[in-house]
């Protein structure tokens, strides 16, 4: 959401920098987190399965990104990071209940 609003390149490169780590932050804690609660006997299964899921939207995506590129190049940035922080926000209460 940053780098949709952000005013110049610097500030863009900035954002995205950050994202960068955040993203790197998020995967370590998730497949942490993946690890520790899914039993071994079944773990292939189910990232398989989520990874299926995850790439296969990943064109629709693009796709949608895409189309919104064609009225304003920060407007898929904008949508995409409302759409995190509302997916995010509906799920900080379960969050809140994972215990490691």
């Amino acid at each position: 959401l940053a780098g949709g609003l952000s005013a110049n390149v610097y500030w863009y490169m900035f954002t995205l920098l950050f994202q960068g780590l955040f993203m790197a932050y998020w995967n370590i804690l998730l497949m942490s987190t993946y690890h520790t609660m899914i039993p071994n006997e079944i773990f292939g299964r189910i990232h398989g399965a989520r990874r299926t899921l995850v790439w296969g939207v990943m064109p629709i995506g693009a796709y949608l990104g895409g189309l919104l590129g064609t009225i304003d190049l920060a407007l898929p940035l904008i949508v995409g990071g409302l759409g995190a922080l509302l997916v995010a926000g509906s799920q900080a209460k379960f969050i809140a209940t994972i215990r490691a």
